[in-house]
């Protein structure tokens, strides 16, 4: 009996062993794509926003030059106004549709 009881322990600490290394290896990897993920989340919204800085000697800033849609397309294009009295213009959202 001593045999059988000391097969299944050891079997019983390999397995342990090995579920504690893939579950580490798998947070790991989890950890390592959100925090690449994130890095360019960040890099993307930092360059928007300094894109869409408006200045004196250019008051209105638009994200995109030239835009080309199909009739009846939805996209999104960013302005930055400078608002030189600094009083609240409220919130505005135009639509544009293509025809």
């Amino acid at each position: 009996m001593k045999k059988g009881s000391l097969t299944l322990s050891t079997t019983a600490i390999v397995t342990l062993i090995l579920a504690i290394v893939m579950l580490g290896l798998g947070l790991g990897f989890i950890r390592g794509n959100f925090s690449k993920s994130a890095t360019q989340f960040d890099e993307q919204t930092s360059s928007r926003v300094e894109l869409l800085s408006p200045i004196p000697s250019n008051p209105l800033v638009i994200s995109k030059e030239v835009v080309i849609a199909d009739p009846g397309s939805t996209f999104r294009i960013d302005v930055g106004v400078k608002n030189p009295t600094h009083e609240d213009w409220g919130e505005a959202y135009p639509v544009v549709t293509c025809s």
